[in-house]
């Protein structure tokens, strides 16, 4: 008898330990581990990127001044002036808070990933498929991308994918 009831001991015990994995941990998970961005590369060395723009009447020179001291008064980055001749020399650098939300791999996003939610998991025991809704949306550096990207198009949009999770015994991990 004590050796059922051991038995039957163990067996309730290593169930209740296979915990299933849960919504709430699944997108916590991806969420913390999955990035996408699209940007342009900036200096590796001091980060900064100059701009000229001519004394003269160029729209497009005026436009992308605008955009820069845009993102300055909101504290994005910092504009420097500096005169030469016939021109002027605007230098940027990107604030601190700028350079750990937007600076990926020295380059600048202009559109990022945003895990909106869990729409299914699939299980088999230390292995799991977590389909998520996926969402790439603008950074405040977006409208640059037209003014600094050499071809580059980073577009907003709205997707589904999958993602694999293996369990190891400190928990649920991305797998690569």
């Amino acid at each position: 008898m004590r050796k059922v009831l051991f038995l039957i001991s163990i067996s309730l015990l290593t169930i209740s330990c296979q915990k299933n994995l849960s919504d709430k941990e699944a997108m916590e998970i991806v969420s913390n581990n999955y990035f996408y961005h699209c940007g342009e590369e900036v200096s590796i060395y001091s980060i900064i990127k100059q701009v000229e723009i001519w004394s003269g009447s160029r729209q497009s020179s005026y436009d992308n001044l605008n955009i820069f001291k845009d993102l300055e008064k909101k504290g994005f980055i910092n504009i420097k002036e500096r005169k030469s001749n016939s021109s002027i020399i605007y230098t940027y650098e990107l604030t601190n808070e700028s350079k750990s939300k937007y600076l990926y791999n020295n380059k600048i996003a202009f559109v990022q990933s945003e895990v909106k939610g869990v729409l299914g998991i699939s299980q088999e025991k230390d292995k799991a498929t977590v389909l998520c809704k996926v969402k790439i949306a603008k950074t405040p550096f977006y409208d640059l991308q037209k003014r600094m990207a050499n071809g580059l198009v980073c577009r907003e949009s709205e997707f589904k994918k999958e993602f694999k999770l293996i369990k190891y015994d400190k928990g649920w991990k991305l797998s690569k």
